[in-house]
């Protein structure tokens, strides 16, 4: 899987062709210009596929709007040599930010993203410091029709999201509608702050509303200390997913920590990491997600929990191997309301503060071969909820960072290989195959690793004669 995303990103930023258009704010005679939006309206105007280089070892201090309604495909990476022929792999070789430098705070927002028709790539740099808005302080992007927003080695940290009215996305806020695709592969999201003085934040480090079909997909990235500071009610504080009309999103192999809120003593409730609400028919896919507070001495004392899902009218969701440990909040809170569907298998909820599960909802909701363990409080569980094969038991693990069972786990071969139809998922945290060894599926994250096996043939195959 991860070879196939990564295969997957190389795509995204080689499919380029058509004129290169390059930027320097140094005097690079080798560049074609020192402005990058002078860059992007000329690629815009031409119209088809085309892609602007930026030099690598350079901060470009700029806000820049992006706007592609003429299907042009427009690709702009960072980390390119002084002859814009080499490419140095590393999102902080380039720099766009808002401030009047890399320590101070901008006065506007970074980047601001409109896709009505057409597809723009960003690889290969950071974007950083923008501000004086109330959402999307770095990226804004509205992304509609067949277009397609990808992000991919894209690295979105200290930007600062103000409004007394609320604030969210303050690192990125995608907004897709009618079968648009946005896809984050690899982004690095991290150290981004929303202030609100009188009403709710959401999705510090990143904020999405997906509309009529539109997908979304988030993979191998990192959303990591983020922070409010509002007295009011704090929502996904690292991620923030609102997802209505027939959506689809895909949230895999994705690392979430530390995100904080500073002002615990008179919030009314915190989601430290990760929200997702799922409101019309489509199927939300959330399979191998870290969340962790690995510094819980920063977390409102008075957090609810790490996750949070909700699942409305005739909404589907499958929430897999997920690992989510070591919080000072309970671990997850999932409530399914109406005719939605919501199913929670093969999860390792691990040493909360709090409980480590609140299950709410309606008899739709299923929970299975999930293990909760080394908590601190009463889990709850609604009498509504489908349950097979859940464990409290410590499941002994080999690091505590990680749910890899060891062989003699109270977890190993006990969970259910069919609770439900079509719910089993088909590999485990590491990738590995969900269902191993004796043939039935352990509980939990991640299965105890199959033996090697012995080769028929190990020695003296090479020496036998046709005798």
């Amino acid at each position: 899987m991860k070879l196939m995303m990564a295969m997957a990103m190389v795509c995204f930023f080689t499919a380029a062709q058509g004129t290169v258009y390059t930027v320097s704010f140094n005097g690079n005679p080798n560049a074609d210009f020192s402005d990058l939006q002078a860059a992007v309206n000329a690629a815009v105007t031409a119209g088809g596929t085309h892609e602007i280089r930026l030099q690598s070892g350079q901060s470009f201090n700029t806000s820049v709007s992006i706007s592609i309604s003429n299907g042009t495909d427009l690709t702009i990476s960072g980390g390119w040599d002084s002859g814009f022929v080499s490419q140095t792999d590393s999102y902080t070789s380039t720099s766009l930010y808002a401030g009047a430098d890399l320590t101070s705070y901008g006065t506007s927002r970074v980047l601001n993203v409109n896709l009505p028709d057409g597809e723009l790539t960003l690889h290969n740099f950071a974007v950083q410091r923008g501000s004086n808005v109330g959402f999307g302080a770095g990226i804004n992007a509205f992304v509609n029709g067949t277009s397609v927003f990808n992000l991919t080695n894209i690295l979105l940290a200290n930007n600062f999201a103000i409004n007394t009215n609320g604030a969210t996305g303050a690192g990125l806020e995608v907004v897709g509608f009618t079968n648009s695709q946005t896809n984050l592969i690899g982004v690095a999201i991290s150290n981004n702050l929303a202030e609100s003085t009188s009403s709710t934040i959401s999705g510090v480090g990143m904020m999405a509303r997906m509309n009529n079909q539109a997908q979304l997909t988030v993979t191998d990235s990192v959303i990591t200390r983020s922070r409010s500071d509002s007295p009011s009610q704090v929502t996904g504080l690292g991620v923030f997913i609102d997802a209505n009309d027939q959506t689809e999103v895909t949230f895999t192999h994705n690392y979430l920590a530390q995100n904080i809120n500073t002002e615990a003593a008179s919030v009314v409730g915190v989601n430290a990491s990760f929200w997702l609400s799922e409101q019309a028919v489509g199927v939300i896919a959330n399979n191998d997600v870290l969340a962790a507070q690995n510094d819980d001495t920063d977390i409102s004392p008075n957090a609810l929990e790490q996750v949070n899902l909700l699942g409305r009218n005739d909404s589907q969701m499958w929430f897999a191997n997920n690992f989510i440990h070591n919080a000072d909040t309970k671990g997850i809170r999932s409530e399914s309301r109406d005719s939605a569907v919501m199913t929670l298998i093969n999860n390792t909820f691990y040493d909360h503060d709090q409980a480590s599960v609140f299950i709410t909802g309606t008899s739709g909701t299923r929970f299975g071969n999930n293990i909760m363990a080394l908590d601190n409080g009463s889990n709850f569980i609604h009498a509504n909820i489908q349950q097979s094969n859940n464990s409290t038991a410590d499941p002994q693990l080999l690091n505590v960072d990680e749910p890899m069972i060891a062989e003699n786990s109270p977890a190993r071969d006990m969970g259910n290989n069919n609770p439900w139809p079509n719910t089993l998922p088909e590999f485990d945290f590491y990738d590995n195959n969900r269902i191993g060894n004796t043939g039935i599926v352990d509980i939990g994250a991640a299965e105890v690793p199959i033996a090697d096996e012995i080769p028929i043939f190990v020695t003296g195959f090479e020496e036998l004669s046709d005798d």
